[in-house]
């Protein structure tokens, strides 16, 4: 998959690069302009001597402001790492990047995300020799432009892959010899693995590390507080400078772009002597918030504020100022290390420096810690920038900017052409010429039940969710008379009608934003309550009819379906009323996701709409879904869906468990298996109560998933009575340990409705316990919370790499090997053994294209073809002439194509036992079995019905005294 990856890289660099090379550039011409790009971790705005600290000791920081200009009202984009960086990097909103959590970084491979090229790869299109060292946090595929001398730690992982930072520090850290086993008091860092002494705010302060082991207890990075047993010469943040330090000297006389990324001072909170110490603890001052009710904020259960009270402890925070404080001032050092570097090499002049932080840290206040929120210690951070000769120095900027200004600014100081992106140079500000420009400052969070929007201006700051519905509340805060943030002009304060001008002000500044970055948010937040909050839409549909040709994989056909309006609220294309594609939502299996109304239509309430369209069956291998619902884009899904129309084209992929069978599932309330509303096969496991646990399954045998973490997908249907019993406790588990809790993936489910939906997990973006491993899945449990009886069923279990290329199912009949492969996988097949006057004889090939190495040997090895395959052991008999042809019977079916019934006929020379079974091409069951039947000698038909099933190709495969006879048959 990396090399895939790399190809569909080097295939975007080279058609950028034909853009790039009719430009001169300044790379290229001589006129040589570098780029030193210095970013720490959770650095929040006041946290900087030159911001007015008195108190933290960064002189060299300061030192560049001086020089330079200081932007005094900097904000991130968004107050979480991986979203943040990676519009940083493109000059893009977290809308238009895609990426909303973390989880959408690295090696994730989902569409639309992070689409466009970073800074770097713009930079080095247009010449630049770009290296970036230190933590990455966006998507792996952008970190190929860099020509860092080492890109794989020794453990053969990416240094821009999730935890590369730390493999390639600890390959130098492995240098120094086993690292000391822990102490009294002391803990393990786990990013080091050297030891630490645990200071009061630890959360296993008292404890000893074998406790921890014995007990099974994770000590996260947030967790982590102490004194760092490690030399400070080895420390990440000293690792990640000298290796900038060495860049900056092996690159002095080409046009570079060099990033240092410091992974600090995010946490854990662990630093060596001198830095340790360095502010005594009893000298620190705990923030004026730290003891807020905040009966009136969006954010009273936010950064685990409940349940960590030890960051609401005025004398326990002291710990994490002083550590804080401690880890800026390391890193504070490296850079003056840095700069001098520059001074000496004489390039100080020809090399802008940017120096920022992705976002803050709330160090406390408001009894929190970390980031994730819009608050002043979290969103506002520090912005500096260095250019001799074309930045003066003492500039001191007030206007309000954000990091997606660095991507244009950076190519405006660099001499390179503009290009389209969210941001705005700031040139215009540092200077004096930009009036416009910096008059507030928006920063996102684009998911949902939370605050989703920040805006300030003038001092006053709005915060709001961006939808009608949304039970958030509203806030407002007067940074001018309350810059601790500590009174909510709007939510439940009596008297915010009087503040309701300065709240529509501020609204209209956010709309100007939304509508110049055509923002599907924008009617939701102009229609948002300022007032009173979160209320109904009103919005509701009923499913009428739909027109559906036949389907065929490759052809373009007209469909139409017909929704009633039965809500209060008219559809209009203005309040973005649309058809949106379900099963699963926002998909585009048929060519696109949404079919728009037109600019006059309005649907009143009781009114129908008939939305006519042209669609594309699907030609690839799979079981599509054909389905529609209503929605309100930036706001919800409402109403019924359309009726499930299932397509399946080629081979639809194996199965973990098709849910056929009831044997080897439980519940807490027992299940039953439903032969009437499957989805697949033969039928779907059901379950009716309200208790907790609905399904879950130890598998005897583990399933190999053949898929990797970064492109596999968990999918399978499931289908509700009634979404309303359903409480928001829930999770969807699958693990290789045969237990819950222990080496499993996790996810919650949301967005259901009544009937079935189809959903589909992606690994990628899983909770995690313990190490999973894909290639032995042994467990899989639904549980949910509900307030009252519900019927759920479950169906089709599958774990598909989109990424792997097709799986084909070979069937082996009287044998074994069989199981689903790759096409051109070699496998070993056997035949059974037999204990009567039979022997083998040979290999034959039923169906399909599979290569057999050697069809006389009752042990070979097959290569699988291009698509399912049924191959059978025959044998032959040491007896008698007449005898054998008992053996050999002839097995008819007819009619053949089929549109009512099949008919299965054969002359029996004795008595005999009879199974007759009907499977799709992936081998599964998908008729009633007739089984175990007895019949006595002479000509025999059996008739099995089909008038039921779908269209295709399928096998009938007749086991008479157990030998196994395998034909195709069409069913119209």
């Amino acid at each position: 998959m990396k090399s895939l990856r790399r190809l569909f890289f080097i295939s975007a660099v080279v058609i950028l690069g034909g853009l790039f090379t009719t430009q001169t550039v300044s790379a290229q011409n001589g006129n040589k302009k570098n780029l030193l790009f210095i970013v720490t971790d959770q650095q929040r705005y006041d946290a900087l001597g030159y911001a007015g600290n008195t108190v933290i000791k960064t002189p060299n920081l300061d030192r560049l402001a001086e020089q330079g200009a200081y932007f005094r009202n900097a904000y991130t984009p968004c107050a979480v790492c991986g979203p943040a960086r990676s519009s940083m990097l493109t000059g893009s909103i977290v809308e238009h990047t895609g990426v909303n959590s973390n989880s959408q970084t690295y090696y994730y491979n989902g569409e639309g995300v992070m689409t466009m090229p970073t800074f770097d790869e713009v930079l080095a299109g247009n010449g630049y020799h770009c290296e970036y060292y230190g933590k990455w946090h966006a998507l792996s595929s952008h970190a190929e432009v860099y020509e860092n001398p080492v890109q794989y730690a020794e453990n053969g992982n990416s240094v821009f892959g999730p935890g590369g930072q730390s493999f390639i520090w600890r390959d130098d850290l492995n240098t120094l010899g086993p690292a000391p086993g822990p102490g009294d008091g002391e803990f393990i860092d786990g990013m080091s693995r050297w030891p630490y002494l645990a200071n009061p705010l630890d959360r296993f302060y008292g404890m000893s590390w074998q406790d921890l082991q014995n007990q099974n207890l994770k000590h996260s990075q947030p967790d982590q507080h102490g004194k760092l047993n490690l030399d400070v010469e080895h420390t990440m943040t000293a690792f990640q400078a000298k290796q900038t330090l060495e860049a900056i000297e092996r690159l002095k006389d080409t046009t570079f772009s060099i990033t240092c990324s410091f992974h600090f001072p995010h946490s854990p909170m662990l630093t060596p002597e001198p830095y340790y110490g360095m502010y005594l603890v009893e000298d620190m001052i705990p923030p004026v918030s730290i003891n807020d009710p905040m009966n009136n904020s969006p954010y009273v259960n936010s950064n685990s504020r409940q349940k960590r009270t030890e960051y609401a402890d005025p004398d326990k925070i002291k710990y994490m100022i002083s550590e804080y404080y401690g880890i800026i001032t390391e890193i504070d050092d490296w850079i003056g290390k840095i700069l001098d570097k520059l001074d000496s090499l004489g390039i100080a002049d020809e090399t802008l420096i940017i120096f920022t932080s992705d976002h803050g840290e709330m160090l406390g206040a408001h009894g929190m810690r970390e980031k994730n929120i819009f608050y002043e210690e979290s969103a506002h951070i520090p912005l500096l920038m260095r250019f001799p000769g074309e930045v003066q120095a003492g500039t001191n900027v007030d206007s309000y900017v954000s990091l997606v200004d660095l991507f244009p600014t950076i190519l405006d100081y660099l001499d390179l052409p503009e290009r389209d992106s969210d941001g705005k140079s700031l040139r215009g500000l540092i200077e004096e010429t930009d009036t416009v420009h910096g008059q507030y400052v928006v920063t996102e969070w684009d998911r949902e039940n939370i605050s989703n929007y920040m805006v300030v201006k003038d001092g006053w700051k709005l915060i709001i969710p961006y939808t009608i519905k949304s039970i958030v509340i509203n806030a407002m805060y007067d940074l001018n008379s309350d810059p601790h943030e500590m009174n909510n002009l709007l939510g439940s304060n009596p008297n915010r009608a009087s503040y309701m001008d300065k709240a529509e002000e501020l609204r209209a500044c956010l709309l100007e934003w939304l509508a110049a970055k055509n923002s599907v948010h924008y009617y939701s937040v102009s229609q948002r309550d300022l007032m009173y909050g979160g209320k109904p839409t009103g919005n509701n549909a009923a499913f009428v009819s739909q027109e559906l040709p036949e389907l065929i994989a490759g052809d373009t056909v007209t469909v139409s379906i017909t929704m009633k309006n039965t809500g209060v609220t008219a559809w209009t294309n203005r309040g973005q009323f649309r058809l949106g594609s379900q099963g699963p939502a926002d998909n585009e299996i048929w060519g696109f996701k949404r079919v728009d109304l037109t600019e006059g239509d309005s649907i009143l309430p009781g009114a129908e709409k008939t939305f006519t369209f042209e669609i594309t069956v699907p030609e690839a291998d799979g079981i599509f879904i054909f389905q529609w619902q209503m929605v309100q884009d930036g706001e919800e899904w409402f109403g019924a869906k359309t009726e499930i129309k299932q397509v399946i084209s080629g081979n639809p992929g194996a199965y973990l468990d098709a849910c056929d069978e009831i044997s080897n599932w439980n519940s807490s309330a027992g299940l039953s298996l439903n032969t009437v509303d499957q989805q697949q096969g033969t039928g779907c496991l059901e379950f009716s109560a309200a208790s907790t646990d609905e399904f879950k399954k130890v598998f005897a045998k583990p399933y190999n998933s053949r898929g990797s973490v970064e492109s596999t997908e968990l999918k399978f249907w499931y289908y509700v009575s009634d979404v309303s019993q359903f409480e928001s406790s829930n999770q969807v588990e699958i693990g290789s340990a045969g237990r819950a809790d222990q080496d499993e993936y996790n996810w919650n489910l949301a967005g259901l409705s009544n009937g079935w939906n189809l959903i589909s997990l992606n690994i990628s973006e899983a909770g995690v316990m313990g190490s999973p491993n894909l290639n032995a899945i042994n467990w899989f449990r639904i549980y949910r919370k509900k307030t009252g009886p519900v019927t759920t069923r479950l169906d089709g279990i599958q774990l598909i790499d989109s990424e792997a290329g097709p799986v084909y199912t070979l069937l082996v009949n009287s044998g074994s090997g069989g199981g689903n492969y790759f096409e051109a996988e070699e496998l070993t097949i056997m035949a059974n053994p037999v204990f009567d006057e039979r022997i083998f004889d040979k290999w034959v090939i039923e169906s399909g294209s599979p290569l057999i190495a050697d069809s006389s040997a009752a042990t070979t090895t097959l290569t699988m073809g291009a698509g399912p395959a049924v191959i059978r052991a025959t044998y032959k008999s040491t007896v008698s002439v007449s005898d054998r042809e008992s053996l050999n019977m002839d097995v008819e079916i007819y009619p053949n194509p089929a549109k009512k019934e099949i008919s299965v006929a054969f002359t029996l020379e004795q008595p005999s036992e009879i199974t007759i079974s009907l499977l799709d091409l992936s081998g599964r069951e998908v008729g009633n079995r007739m089984k175990d039947i007895h019949m006595n000698p002479g000509y025999r038909v059996l008739k099995i019905p089909v008038s039921s099933m779908r269209p295709g190709v399928y096998i009938i495969k007749s086991d008479i005294n157990g030998q196994l006879y395998v034909k195709r048959v069409m069913i119209q």
